[in-house]
């Protein structure tokens, strides 16, 4: 086998390169961090995050948190806002209000209400409110509300309602399941 110097001087450069780049070795996933809201999560492969920081084509409101997007579907989406659940007891009146009433809103029809877990070991306690909103574009939506260090939490989920099934198993759930509570 014949070495050269400009082999060599190529391979060094790939190996610098490797090492340069973090996790590209390691196969280390990319965090979003809130340490303000202890809450952390992977960026998954099929998620474009964007925040008030980088808002990207969204305008966020006060009390907005992040928005992820199904890169494949953009209108497929993931959004934490602050609420104004307070504590346990708020948590459960709001479930009360919600299988009793619903939400006072044009084309709403509720699908379920009930309480669910999340969090990496899915010991997050929350609410967890499924309709669908009837219009040009009908939409399915997943209220899933909750208290983390002491604050109100509500992540709002969205897909066309023809694809929610789908949609809740690859993107939704697989989410819910990777989010880390310190």
């Amino acid at each position: 086998m014949i070495r050269t110097k400009k082999g060599w001087i190529w391979g060094l450069i790939f190996i610098c390169v490797l090492a340069l780049v973090p996790g590209i070795l390691r196969g280390e996933e990319v965090r979003y961090a809130n340490p303000a809201y202890g809450i952390s999560f992977p960026i998954l492969e099929d998620m474009i995050l964007y925040t008030p920081e980088h808002p990207g084509p969204f305008t966020f409101a006060e009390g907005n948190i992040f928005i992820a997007v199904n890169k494949w579907k953009p209108n497929e989406l993931i959004m934490l806002n602050r609420s104004a659940v307070a504590d346990e007891v708020d948590l459960d009146y709001l479930k009360s209000q919600m299988e009793e009433q619903g939400l006072p809103q044009p084309g709403y029809h509720k699908v379920s209400v009930g309480y669910t877990a999340i969090g990496e070991h899915q010991r997050k306690r929350a609410v967890e409110h499924i309709f669908n909103l009837q219009g040009q574009a009908p939409r399915t939506m997943r209220y899933v509300c909750f208290i983390q260090k002491g604050q109100g939490l509500t992540f709002v989920c969205t897909s066309n309602t023809d694809r929610f099934r789908e949609i809740n198993k690859e993107f939704f759930e697989p989410f819910f399941r990777s989010i880390k509570f310190e």
